[in-house]
């Protein structure tokens, strides 16, 4: 019998919801779409936050959300140079995720299964910059830290849709809200063609906005 959302978040063990996206004091924009990501994740939550925030400079900005009080931390962001853009390779992990695990949909301090991919890659200590996830029907996800699309054959840039088992991220909606993106299924062939054709490969998040990466073999660990 498949646990409800309710139950999968009450049984886990002890989190907190988390948010971390880049805050510019120019607009403003992308910090008040926090709003957009907390109350819907804090729906099922066995807690509530109030809706209320601040922030006056440009800064990564960490969000923490325990039920009792709210962790506001502001970082300092380091952007990067186009050296490091022009070489970031994502590696496809080796084994499947759960499509139906509720926390692939809410991001949480609950990472278990983003980190045992990222080790199973050696991220953090390979060649790769991150590793690209799929599910148990073979449908590409997202990478353990952004959201992606791929390019198909008639141009059009595919993300994977919230039901393969993702994170509905901030950049993501604000990119198919504008039209950059559409939603629809990515297989794992339609990754490996996309890769083998030279067709664009984005990553994005609210932190880092819209970068282009490269899928390689990967030498991953079981």
């Amino acid at each position: 019998m498949e646990l409800s959302t309710e139950v999968q978040l009450l049984q886990a063990p002890s989190f907190q919801i988390l948010e971390t996206l880049l805050y510019t004091p120019e607009s403003g924009e992308v910090y008040c779409l926090l709003h957009r990501r907390i109350h819907p994740n804090t729906r099922r939550a066995p807690f509530s936050v109030h809706n209320k925030t601040s922030a006056a400079m440009k800064r990564c900005v960490r969000l923490l959300f325990d039920g009792k009080s709210v962790e506001l931390q502001a970082l300092p962001f380091v952007p990067w140079t186009a050296p490091q853009l022009q070489d970031l390779e994502v590696v496809l992990d080796t084994q499947p995720v759960c499509s139906r695990d509720v926390f692939l949909r809410f991001k949480t301090t609950h990472r278990t299964t983003y980190n045992e991919a990222r080790a199973r890659a050696s991220i953090g200590g390979g060649k790769a910059f991150d590793v690209v996830l799929y599910n148990e029907r073979g449908e590409i996800t997202e990478t353990s830290i952004c959201n992606l699309a791929v390019e198909n054959d008639a141009g059009e840039l595919v993300t994977p849709p919230v039901s393969c088992g993702l994170l509905a991220g901030v950049q993501r909606s604000e990119l198919l809200v504008a039209g950059t993106i559409t939603e629809g299924l990515v297989l794992l062939s339609d990754l490996q063609a996309a890769a083998k054709a030279d067709r664009r490969i984005l990553c994005f998040n609210s932190a880092r906005g819209v970068f282009a990466v490269k899928l390689v073999e990967g030498t991953t660990s079981t």
